[in-house]
């Protein structure tokens, strides 16, 4: 069994085969420290991170097409909405129209409107 500074590693001693896989996984991940992790956590740190709602099918969607075009999820949807701001900005008129006729007025403090999600199948 591997002791450090007093601390048994669960995966080395006996009985540790009754683990599953995630927590063989998370027990694993806990034991790193250091200057790799202390790296990852300034890297973390510097990214500008964004949440938004989506529907389920259009998150769904959206990893078809990152793993089709072997791709982040998150590089896919942030250049597709690059795509967008660059169309909206360059008055692409069919955007605008679409826009305007999505708008669905909300009683919110914040929000004047809401913009209604295309029937389309993702």
């Amino acid at each position: 069994m591997y002791e450090d500074n007093d601390r048994i590693d669960p995966l080395a001693g006996p009985g540790a085969e009754h683990l599953d896989e995630d927590t063989r996984r998370v027990l694993a991940s806990s034991r790193t420290s250091g200057p790799k992790k202390t790296a990852k956590a300034k890297s973390d740190q510097r990214r500008t991170k964004a949440t938004y709602d989506l529907p389920a099918d259009l998150q769904t969607a959206i990893a078809a097409v990152a793993k089709a075009e072997n791709c982040s999820r998150s590089a896919l949807v942030a250049w597709v909405m690059g795509r967008f701001i660059g169309d909206y900005r360059n008055e692409h008129h069919d955007l605008r129209r679409e826009l305007r006729r999505a708008r669905q007025p909300i009683h919110a403090l914040r929000w004047k409107y809401t913009l209604k999600l295309p029937d389309d199948d993702w």
